[in-house]
C-alpha cells in the first residue's frame, strides 16, 4: 500500500507545482504589458526565493535576502507603484506567496528529477532487446531452432511447427527474406 500512496502523493505534487506556476504566470502576466518588466519581476521573485531558501538553510548567505527585498521593492516602486506603503505591502505579501510557490519548487526539483530519471531508466529497459537470450523459458513466436535442410538451407523451426527460411550472412547473424536479421545465441536457438 506504501508505493500506491507514494505515487499518489507524488501525482498530487506535481499537480500542485503546476497549479501554483500557472497562478505565478498569470500574476505576473497581469502586472504589465511590458516582457521586460514581466521578466525582471519572474527574475526578482526566483531572486527572492532563493536567498529566503539560503537564510532559512543556514547557508551563511544571509545578506541575499535584503538585497532582493529592496531590489523587488525598488522595481515594484519604479514600474508598478508609486506610494511607497503600498509598494511595501504589496512586495510582502506577493513574494510571500509567489517567492514560497518558487522556494517550494527549488526544494522539490530534486525529487522531480529523480522520479522522471527512474521512470525514463525504467522505459529505457523495457523496451531493450536485452541480450538475445530468452528472458523465460516459454519462446516468443519469432523464436526457434535453427536446422539446416538437405542442401545446407539454414531455417529456424518455431514452436508451433512453422519454419522461416534464412540466409547465412556469413559472420554467425542470419536474416529472413523480408530483411529480419536473426541471431544464434550459440545453442542453435535463434531469435529475432
Amino acid at each position: 500500500m506504501g508505493w500506491i500512496v507514494t505515487i499518489l502523493s507524488f501525482a498530487y505534487l506535481l499537480l500542485l507545482l503546476y497549479t501554483q506556476l500557472l497562478m505565478l504566470r498569470h500574476f505576473i502576466a497581469e502586472l504589465s504589458d511590458n516582457r521586460l518588466a514581466r521578466i525582471g519581476w519572474l527574475v526578482l521573485y526566483a531572486a527572492l526565493s532563493v536567498a529566503l531558501t539560503y537564510a532559512l538553510s543556514t547557508n551563511g548567505r544571509y545578506w541575499l535576502a535584503p538585497v532582493a527585498v529592496v531590489a523587488l521593492w525598488f522595481f515594484t516602486r519604479r514600474f508598478l507603484i508609486r506610494n511607497n506603503a503600498t509598494a511595501w505591502r504589496f512586495i510582502g505579501y506577493t513574494g510571500v506567496v509567489f517567492g514560497g510557490i518558487i522556494m517550494f519548487f527549488l526544494q522539490t526539483i530534486g525529487a522531480i528529477l529523480i522520479a522522471f530519471l527512474l521512470i525514463f531508466l525504467v522505459r529505457g529497459f523495457g523496451e531493450s532487446q536485452g541480450s538475445g537470450f530468452p528472458m523465460t523459458d516459454t519462446p516468443a513466436p519469432d523464436d526457434g531452432m535453427l536446422e539446416r535442410a538437405a542442401d545446407g538451407t539454414p531455417f529456424v523451426r518455431h514452436s508451433d511447427g512453422t519454419s522461416t527460411q534464412l540466409r547465412d550472412l556469413g559472420n554467425g547473424d542470419f536474416q529472413d527474406f523480408n530483411g529480419n536479421p536473426w541471431h544464434d545465441n550459440g545453442d542453435g536457438y535463434m531469435h529475432r
